[in-house]
């Protein structure tokens, strides 16, 4: 819970400890920890590039979320595109 509410919203470190009754050094160590979890189990980055070029999409967030964007096919002001 306490690395969930540091990725989340971003709580403080000394709120996290005061909330969850943990020292100041158990509490800078599980975000660590968090960090290591969920890189562990990313996607690697040519599958996902692999999968967005198979699906049809021009843009992708480097995080690995996909986005439908057609941003660039919309005309502006005189013409130019947004």
């Amino acid at each position: 819970m306490l690395i969930l509410r540091w990725f989340c919203d971003g709580t403080h470190i000394r709120q996290l400890t005061a909330d969850h009754g943990i020292s100041s050094t158990t509490a800078y160590h599980y975000p660590h920890e968090g960090i290591e979890a969920l890189a562990a189990h990313a996607p690697d980055l040519h599958p996902a590039l692999n999968a967005a070029q198979r699906a049809g999409l021009t843009h992708v967030n480097p995080d690995g979320i996909v986005i439908a964007a057609d941003r660039v096919a919309t005309p502006g002001l005189y013409g130019a595109d947004l």
